[in-house]
């Protein structure tokens, strides 16, 4: 290795690394004897100590080139490195370059191996010596850090490879290997639960205080992705080449090792970038790091975009005019798609009846029309009559004399499950012969019997129970298995049983829970009227209320007045000329009839009840009047012979009213000791006067 300043080295060796997200670590190389496949030499348990000096001439003969010096003694430090001048018991990373001593470090960090061991083999520091091979591996197998810690592990490898016989006497590989990445520091170097403070360094030093190399992550929280890194396209895995003494130095413009190319300089896009030659995977005259997509070339920088959903003039977008996604995923673009949201509708697709421009050709053309005129849902080209809603495919089928469902049947008159019903005559389910309307309803979730309202696993009254869990009322909400009885006649908690309360035994429409005091007596409930019977006939809780004497004439009706409202009526009262039955006997006389409704009554003088025209009142002083034979006016004269018909003008009657008793009659018209003088009774008259006279008696109406 040539030596440039500290710094210039360790800026042109970065340029060459390659680092990668990936989260997965290498393995460790084993099988290299010893107990855990890692070697049969072991470091003891220690903090800061190293081996004795180990030889490894027997791998190789020429020794180890490194910078000038040949070394044939390796030094395992535990610390994480390997030197080859003495032991190291630095546990703090000091930053390249350390003074007199060369140093090969893939983890140097305060590695501390006192602490228990969580599985086999754990917490230790092996290494060994492969003389065929010509390799010695140094392996630091999930170390703990200071003090004792083990709540992080670390385990990484570093191995060299004799390369004399390929290249130069004393040239060899170095390989860092990381399987686990946990803690960067130990308590004494600043850090805080293996973070912190001074972090571990990756890398090398000739210990001549100029030629040396440090990883950019060194002594950085950093420090930790090297198991998720590479400088060789192997994550976790580290190599590096040492020739001639020094590691190839990239941009030195020279060809050295692996490298492809090295032009000295650091213009990217010129064939070579360093020490990789430059690529144009495509050939459309743009390298890999320029090209947006050199796996393609129509895509590279200032190409005309085209609608292909890819970034033709790498832009960073596909931009062509419309859009360049694939929403509905049917292949084509929105730049080419009629309806990109829809996976149905391309160009070149077949034409459906669906309503839509299936194939992009601007309609929807579907043979027999892609429109819903009645608005069912359905096209013409797939509904049997697009002028009717009710005409659709799949409808149920109604009996209308139409083809509701388009299968070209009209009411759908066939049985078809042999049932001896039809959709149209009491069949609600064609394809079941045990549901028609002649079925009786049962516990199994359908309507056996045509009818919504009979199906026994649903709640009607929502109380919580079907009659398919025992409700014995599906349309009563009070009624169903353990439900309270309430008085309402009905077997409210479904036992079968009606409470005795709640029959009306004697038919008067009220129940004894409804406070009827005797259900055997349809006479008594509650606001019956009261009688005369020794009862509480309304249930109010008194016999006989309400009966009192309320006309004070000492008699009640229970007592046999027939009107308490009336004091000259009661049993044995004296009969009075009222029309009353006052002695209660049930018989009312003739003599306080009015019979001919005229006002008057025999006994109040009406001389003839049968006659509307002969009462007191009634005038006798017409020609009609004195021509009809009765006793118009009650004076007991009749026609001719009453005064009141002598009229001087027509030669009737005499209306002089020239005697003193001041009515018509003649003063002698009562005299009764001449035979001569007095006028003769008149037959009517005299049948008058014997009624009034007779005592006829009629049953009274109560």
């Amino acid at each position: 290795m040539t030596r440039p300043s500290a710094i210039a080295t360790t800026l042109a060796l970065t340029v060459c690394l390659t680092s990668t997200s990936a989260l997965a670590a290498a393995s460790l190389i084993s099988g290299l004897g010893g107990t855990y496949g890692f070697g049969e030499d072991t470091l003891y348990v220690n903090d800061d100590d190293y081996s004795t000096a180990i030889s490894v001439s027997s791998a190789f003969p020429d020794g180890l080139n490194y910078y000038g010096t040949t070394q044939s003694t390796i030094y395992v430090n535990n610390n994480g490195n390997i030197t080859f001048a003495g032991g190291v018991y630095n546990y703090t990373p000091i930053p390249f370059p350390v003074s007199a001593q060369p140093m090969i470090a893939p983890y140097w960090g305060d590695v501390d191996t006192r602490g228990s061991q969580l599985g086999p083999g754990w917490n230790r520091v092996y290494w060994d010596i492969d003389t065929p091979g010509g390799t010695f591996t140094a392996t630091y197998f999930n170390v703990g850090y200071y003090s004792s810690a083990t709540n992080k592990l670390n385990s990484f490898q570093v191995r060299l490879t004799d390369r004399s016989a390929d290249f130069d006497p004393g040239d060899f590989d170095i390989q860092f290997r990381y399987n686990k990445c946990e803690w960067t520091t130990g308590n004494a170097s600043g850090g805080s639960n293996g973070l912190g403070g001074t972090e571990a360094q990756m890398g090398f030093d000739a210990g001549n205080s100029v030629d040396y190399w440090s990883h950019p992550d060194s002594q950085t929280p950093a420090i930790l992705n090297l198991c998720n890194t590479t400088n060789v396209g192997e994550i976790g895995v580290w190599e590096f080449e040492v020739r001639n003494g020094s590691l190839y130095e990239c941009g030195n413009g020279l060809v050295e090792g692996p490298e492809l190319c090295d032009d000295g300089n650091l213009i990217q896009y010129d064939g070579c970038f360093d020490c990789e030659i430059e690529v144009d995977a495509d050939g459309d005259g743009f390298y890999e790091g320029e090209d947006c997509d050199d796996a393609d070339a129509n895509n590279f920088p200032g190409n005309i975009e085209v609608c292909d959903g890819q970034d033709n003039d790498c832009n960073g977008l596909a931009d062509f005019a419309g859009g360049e996604d694939d929403f509905d995923g049917d292949g084509f673009m929105e730049c080419d798609d009629c309806d990109d949201a829809d996976a149905s509708n391309f160009p070149g697709n077949v034409e459906v009846c669906d309503g839509f421009d299936n194939d992009c050709n601007g309609f929807a053309d579907f043979a027999g029309g892609e429109a819903d005129f009645d608005g069912d849902g359905w096209f013409e080209c797939d509904d049997c009559d697009d002028d009717d809603a009710n005409n659709f495919p799949g409808n149920l089928e109604i009996c209308d004399f139409q083809d509701n469902d388009c299968d070209a049947s009209t009411d759908e008159e066939l049985d078809l499950d042999g049932d001896g019903f039809t959709l149209c005559r009491g069949d609600c389910d064609e394809s079941n012969p045990l549901v028609n309307e002649g079925m009786p309803e049962i516990c199994n979730g359908i309507d056996d019997d045509c009818d919504p309202l009979t199906i026994e696993d649903v709640d009607t009254d929502l109380d919580g129970f079907t009659g398919c869990e025992g409700d014995c009322d599906v349309v009563d909400p009070n009624t169903y298995p353990g439900a309270v009885e309430i008085c309402d006649g009905n077997d409210n908690d479904c036992d079968e049983l009606i409470p005795e309360e709640e029959v009306d035994e004697d038919g008067d429409d009220w129940l004894l829970c409804e406070d009827d005091c005797d259900d055997a007596n349809p006479n008594i409930f509650p606001g019956a009227p009261e009688a005369c019977d020794g009862l509480d006939n309304d249930c109010d809780g008194l016999i006989d209320n309400g009966l009192d004497d309320l006309d004070g004439d000492g008699w009640t009706e229970c007592d046999g007045d027939c009107d308490d409202e009336v004091a000259d009526t009661y049993p044995d009262a004296e009969e009075i000329c009222d029309g009353l039955d006052n002695n209660c006997d049930d018989y009312l006389d003739l003599t306080e009839l009015d019979s001919d409704e005229d006002g008057f009554m025999p006994c109040e003088g009406d001389c003839n009840d049968h006659q509307v025209t002969a009462n007191p009142d009634h005038p006798e002083d017409t020609v009609e009047l004195c021509e009809d034979e009765l006793d118009n006016d009650c004076d007991e004269l009749f026609d001719a012979e009453d005064p009141d018909c002598e009229d001087p003008d027509s030669g009737i009657g005499d209306d002089d009213d020239d005697d003193d008793d001041g009515s018509n009659r003649r003063a002698n018209d009562c005299t009764c000791d001449s035979a001569a003088g007095a006028a003769p009774l008149s037959m009517a008259w005299l049948t008058a006067l014997a009624l009034g006279f007779t005592s006829t008696r009629r049953r009274r109406r109560r």
